[in-house]
């Protein structure tokens, strides 16, 4: 089996229009194919309407495909496609991450926030040759990407960098521009179990305070969703080897939320129009903690008394010693050499990580204003930190793509991203 993914072995259709909080997966059947079948919360009501065209033969497999997983969420459900050879065993040596902000990828004419007539086609055309020259040269195992909008331009931007073949696309099946989500491309052998998009925040979150002392009033937040789904998944570069945990992340921007559209701002606008710029940070920077907290609590329960590693990527919208990054890696102790220790469910900052063996810190992936800030991160469990007790993968180094940050120009002529490119290298230990 050569790992690759055939075209027209089955063609699915969902309607993703079902109450939330009802999954529906697909069971195998060797005479129809799949039919669909509900799991988790039981009751009476149908499932979505999930239409599969029968398998058809392929001389590029030897063995019948896995079946897709619909992961239903608070924005509805995502149909999962996995290659053929996802979950294969694999012996590599080296793995490596990379976080790829594609700057509101969506096929042209399509509307995008205030945008109401979309990219040009040959725009897109430039974002796709771009992106997949970009993809070629950074060649990691592991690509997040955030501001996807439609598969579709993804699904070309792999198929022109050459490595198509060699990679299975995560990415919703009903992404088709009318929301904005974080997707992944993935090498086959890799890829281990089932992607899930997720919006809604643990259980355990929770922002209420009465304040340390009675001067202090009562504070409570009222969020409960990402903005942006969070995606999560597994890898196995090597099968003697824990899986990695990945989960790619876009947090709130900086940019000042809008708040002229609100009825309290309306009914009292004069009170208010000076200072919407300070209100809307403001509600920014809360969100954008929020995110950081309840991410925060996703790694906790996956690390804690466990030695499981754990890979956080993504456009965090923040800087290294941000108060976003602080609450998120929870400020680890970066050891001097030939200290050793770790933290149970601290993360590592890739850009530190560098920093500790660089003559100076040149690394940024964003300007702003003629500033250059960092808000595109790699942050890794102690499972894959150089100091660490428990470490099994060593860390290689710490890659920016950001010459084209400098020329605003080539947004347009040539479709470039407003991110730089953060790609991360491991080596195995011990093997």
């Amino acid at each position: 089996m050569n790992g690759r993914w055939p075209s027209g072995v089955y063609t699915p259709e969902t309607d993703c229009n079902e109450a939330a909080n009802d999954s529906l997966a697909l069971d195998r059947d060797p005479a129809n194919g799949f039919e669909p079948r509900r799991v988790g919360k039981e009751d009476d009501r149908s499932g979505a309407n999930v239409r599969l065209a029968p398998i058809t033969a392929s001389p590029a497999l030897d063995e019948p495909l896995p079946p897709p997983v619909i992961v239903q969420s608070g924005n509805g459900a995502y149909l999962s496609t996995l290659a053929p050879g996802g979950g294969m065993t694999m012996k590599s040596r080296t793995v490596s991450f990379t976080s790829f902000n594609l700057f509101n990828l969506n096929e042209p004419n399509l509307p995008m926030y205030t945008n109401s007539v979309g990219h040009e086609p040959a725009h897109v055309s430039r974002k796709v040759a771009w992106s997949a020259a970009m993809i070629a040269r950074a060649k990691a195992d592991v690509f997040g990407f955030q501001e996807l909008w439609h598969k579709g331009p993804l699904e070309r931007i792999l198929a022109q960098s050459g490595m198509g073949t060699d990679y299975t696309l995560l990415v919703p099946d009903n992404q088709l521009g009318q929301r904005i989500t974080c997707a992944a491309a993935v090498r086959t052998e890799m890829v281990q179990g089932t992607p899930e998009w997720i919006t809604e925040f643990p259980e355990s979150f929770r922002l209420e305070s009465r304040g340390d002392d009675p001067q202090t009033p009562l504070m409570t937040v009222g969020i409960s969703k990402f903005s942006r789904p969070v995606l999560k998944f597994t890898v196995r570069p090597h099968e003697e080897r824990p899986a990695i945990h990945v989960l790619v992340c876009h947090f709130k921007s900086k940019a000042p939320t809008r708040i002229d559209r609100e009825p309290w701002y309306r009914g009292q606008s004069a009170l208010y129009r000076d200072h919407a710029a300070a209100i809307g940070s403001a509600i920014s920077t809360v969100r954008r903690t929020a995110e950081a907290l309840a991410v925060r609590q996703m790694v906790t329960d996956l690390t804690k008394r466990s030695d499981t590693p754990v890979v956080v990527l993504g456009d965090l919208n923040d800087g290294q010693d941000s108060n976003t990054l602080e609450i998120l890696t929870e400020q680890p102790n970066y050891l001097q050499p030939l200290s050793t220790g770790g933290s149970d469910t601290a993360l590592y900052s890739g850009q530190a990580l560098q920093q500790l063996r660089s003559l100076r810190d040149v690394y940024y992936t964003y300007i702003h204003k003629r500033v250059h800030g960092s808000l595109d991160h790699i942050l890794v469990s102690q499972e894959l930190y150089d100091q660490s007790r428990k470490r099994i993968w060593k860390f290689d180094g710490l890659d920016i793509y950001n010459d084209h940050l400098n020329d605003d120009g080539l947004k347009l002529a040539e479709g470039v991203s407003d991110h730089g490119v953060v790609r991360a290298k491991f080596s195995l230990r011990g093997v």
